[in-house]
């Protein structure tokens, strides 16, 4: 009897030390994981899936350029990446968050690359100092609110293509509130190589058009009369070639003019471009509930997230989204 006792605590030991095992088991990470990116995504070219644009190009003027860095490219140097960040002025600790855990001096030199922050409002001696401290400031003189996102966009579109020509590889459009893997971005924009006329983000095939009144993102008949937004990319984050920079400022005074940026700047400027979207919605997350979140939970995330962007803020605010973060990037390659 004392030998059967004996017997089974050493078999309750030996359960218990693998299921210590089982649960101490490594993560395993995406960069580890030779599916963290697929070898083909869908691909869109916007000519062939347009709608039409139509010639409104109104509010076409110079808006005054407030703080500006003194070098984006060098003379005869050219520039592999270019962060521009949508920013609102007043947002100074979602700047310092962004340059502390992506910007890093040592991460911009060893990928060849610069941030630039742009903001609208008026100049004030605190956002010149920041711009002296860390010379990654372009502000134009434009009320802050979301109906003036588009001229900001214009403008550093202008400038950018001004001082720089075709010596970008990429540029990596994103929100000031938008969590990202920045390693994961550099392999895969490695992945993709040197591409023109591309464009990847999260992909809309066919946007929504919204005639509620109430709604934030309500679009009147005049001011859009086509029943279909058609291609675009979903505005926080988006990648898109270098050698798109001079078509895409020619058509600022060809092509219909529209508060929505993301529309604006992915599908009316590139009219014309036969632009090649590339979509990596799979490398996105969106939230914008807690409901949705759960769902997210739920499901089983394939490969690495590049992008993520959680709102409202009252709900997520910075600790929280932290939280989901590191989650969601603990659980995303298993």
């Amino acid at each position: 009897m004392r030998a059967l006792r004996l017997s089974f605590v050493a078999l309750s030991s030996l359960a218990g030390c693998y299921w210590l095992i089982s649960y101490q088991r490594p993560v395993l990470w995406c960069s580890d994981n030779v599916a963290e990116f697929d070898e083909h995504y869908p691909t869109y070219l916007l000519n062939a899936a347009s709608i039409d644009v139509a010639s409104q190009p109104r509010n076409v003027i110079e808006l005054p350029i407030l703080v500006m860095p003194s070098a984006i490219c060098l003379t005869n140097h050219s520039l592999d990446l270019l962060f521009v960040v949508h920013s609102h002025v007043s947002n100074y600790e979602n700047r310092r968050r962004m340059r502390r855990k992506y910007f890093a001096s040592d991460y911009l030199k060893k990928h060849n690359a610069k941030v630039l922050f742009v903001v609208g409002g008026n100049e004030t001696s605190e956002l010149r100092r920041e711009e002296e401290q860390f010379a990654d400031i372009y502000q134009v003189r434009l009320p802050e609110n979301y109906h003036s996102i588009t001229q900001k966009a214009r403008s550093w579109l202008s400038h950018v293509s001004a001082v720089c020509g075709d010596r970008i590889r990429y540029i990596i459009k994103m929100d000031d509130d938008i969590l990202m893997d920045a390693d994961a971005l550099i392999r895969l924009l490695s992945k993709f190589g040197t591409r023109k006329r591309f464009i990847a983000c999260r992909v809309f095939t066919n946007g929504v058009v919204v005639r509620n009144p109430s709604s934030k993102w309500y679009l009147s008949a005049k001011e859009y009369s086509s029943a279909s937004l058609g291609l675009y990319c979903q505005g926080m984050a988006y990648v898109f070639s270098g050698d798109l920079l001079r078509p895409m400022v020619s058509n600022i005074a060809n092509v219909q003019y529209l508060w929505m940026d993301d529309w604006y700047v992915t599908h009316a400027l590139l009219n014309g471009t036969s632009a090649l979207f590339t979509d990596i919605r799979r490398h996105y997350v969106s939230i914008n509930s807690q409901s949705e979140l759960d769902a997210v939970y739920k499901r089983q995330l394939r490969g690495t997230i590049l992008f993520a962007h959680f709102r409202p803020p009252e709900r997520f605010n910075e600790t929280y989204r932290e939280q989901i973060w590191n989650q969601l990037r603990r659980t995303s390659c298993i």
